[in-house]
């Protein structure tokens, strides 16, 4: 199992918001070159809409999109999950100009390639 949260990943005293300038991405995590993630879980709330992108060697592959528009929660839960190939970075991208900020929660696993 494992877990990533914006309260680890935002800059100290930001309270786990991470901030977004116009049309700009957050890399959450990269996965390592001998793994594959799966999320199976994940909470978000953003001022704008935020989608959750697969970045392969700039290959830009859209997992789930528009999630979090007008300070709203967009939850996801899944038995199956949603999976990142190895050496992979999971992004949050910002689907506006406007500079907002964001909170997520995600969850899954690593897999043996």
């Amino acid at each position: 199992m494992v877990v990533f949260d914006s309260l680890n990943d935002a800059p100290a005293g930001f309270n786990g918001e991470i901030l977004f300038g116009g049309n700009v991405s957050f890399t959450v995590v990269t996965v390592p070159a001998n793994r594959w993630l799966v999320i199976t879980y994940f909470d978000i709330v953003a001022g704008v809409s935020i989608d959750l992108v697969e970045d392969l060697s700039c290959v830009l592959t859209v997992k789930r999109q528009s999630m979090g528009d007008s300070s709203s929660r967009h939850s996801f839960h899944s038995s199956v999950g949603l999976s990142f190939a190895p050496g992979s970075q999971v992004v949050l991208r910002s689907r506006t100009t406007n500079h907002t900020s964001a909170r997520y929660h995600l969850a899954g696993y690593w897999v043996a390639p």
